[in-house]
């Protein structure tokens, strides 16, 4: 409930329960997990009566080259939510795009459609078209099918399609052009955006 109000994440409310500082009906709650009903009880945050919970917002963004998709970055870096403005609501990116990467990132205080869409029981699809540096080898494309090794694991295979390829006919032949080409890549939920760069290697 505190979280669904947007005063803190999941983690932090656990954490404001855990210090004895909430209430609910004038009785500090200390157990994680306790029932309560936004429409009949009192709940008080740092003895301030808590709010029902916001409207859902869903925003659609395209994010830019040098910013990353997190609400808080240790190094510093410029954050997706600081391009949002007139926006008071706590909004939170639904999966991520790397901090050299570009493209459409969806932005929501909906946490269960989060779950859902984020989550990989639910196996939701998604497909990326990703514009590389010149033309990957079939060695590249075959990495990403199969799968590669990241930091936090290995990528789920991903099925890829050419959309585009540029070619240029030189001494009465065609060669690759050094540009661009494009692939489309689908893949379920939990497959990384990092892993779709590796082509351009």
């Amino acid at each position: 409930m505190i979280a669904r109000a947007g005063i803190a994440s999941r983690r932090e409310a656990e954490r404001f329960i855990r210090e004895g500082r909430v209430s609910v009906n004038r009785s500090t709650v200390t157990e994680l997990g306790t029932k309560v009903d936004p429409a009949c009880d009192v709940i008080v945050v740092d003895g301030k009566k808590l709010a029902g919970p916001p409207a859902h917002l869903y925003i659609l963004l395209h994010k830019p080259h040098g910013y990353v998709s997190t609400l808080r970055d240790p190094e510093k870096r410029p954050i997706v939510v600081d391009l949002l403005r007139g926006v008071r609501a706590r909004v939170f990116p639904v999966g991520r795009l790397d901090y050299d990467a570009e493209g459409l990132l969806l932005l929501t205080n909906d946490g269960p459609l989060t779950h859902r869409l984020h989550h990989p029981r639910y196996g939701i699809k998604r497909t990326y078209e990703v514009k590389v540096k010149g033309v990957p080898s079939e060695e590249a494309l075959d990495r990403l099918r199969s799968g590669i090794p990241l930091e936090d694991g290995m990528t789920h295979p991903a099925p890829i399609a050419s959309t585009s390829l540029e070619t240029i006919c030189q001494s009465g032949s065609a060669a690759p052009r050094a540009g661009t080409a494009a692939a489309t890549v689908s893949g379920a939920a939990e497959a990384s955006s990092r892993s779709l760069s590796s082509p351009s290697e």
